[in-house]
């Protein structure tokens, strides 16, 4: 047992074991299938088994470390995304929108003509009215 794991071990301080090779699953495992593959693992390298060997402690506390990650949905695709087992969706570049007020011209002369009139019957009566507030207030003096 311990001559099969010195090696993995070994593999994993030199290279990159990442945690799906160390449980033997697939990258799109379901949580059941790593927490199967975990038993297994645990069962085989699990310290108490292998006479409290070092190595077999180490390996265990890694395959401790693998299931915890994996059956995380969040840390599991934080690690997917730095290991490269998953690519990070690139960001949508913001669009910025310009605003272009346009006002329509209009050569209209019966258009403009009904606009001044309003305007001129809309100030004559406002004068009307202020001009009847300042008389009723002289005469109750």
């Amino acid at each position: 047992m311990l001559t099969v794991v010195k090696p993995i071990i070994q593999y994993m301080n030199n290279n990159f074991l990442n945690y799906y090779q160390l449980l033997d699953v697939a990258t799109d495992a379901t949580t059941s299938e790593i927490i199967l593959a975990y038993k297994i693992k645990a069962k085989t390298y699990h310290p108490d088994k292998n006479d409290g060997h070092h190595t077999a402690k180490t390996l265990f506390q890694f395959i401790n470390q693998a299931k915890e990650v994996l059956t995380n949905p969040v840390k599991r695709l934080a690690y997917d995304y730095s290991t490269g087992v998953k690519q990070k969706p690139k960001p949508q570049p913001k669009i910025k929108q310009k605003v272009v007020y346009v006002r329509e011209e209009t050569n209209d002369l019966g258009e403009l003509l009904t606009i001044g009139a309003i305007g001129l019957v809309s100030g004559f009566m406002i004068s009307k009215m202020i001009g009847k507030r300042k008389t009723k207030r002289i005469s109750k003096r």
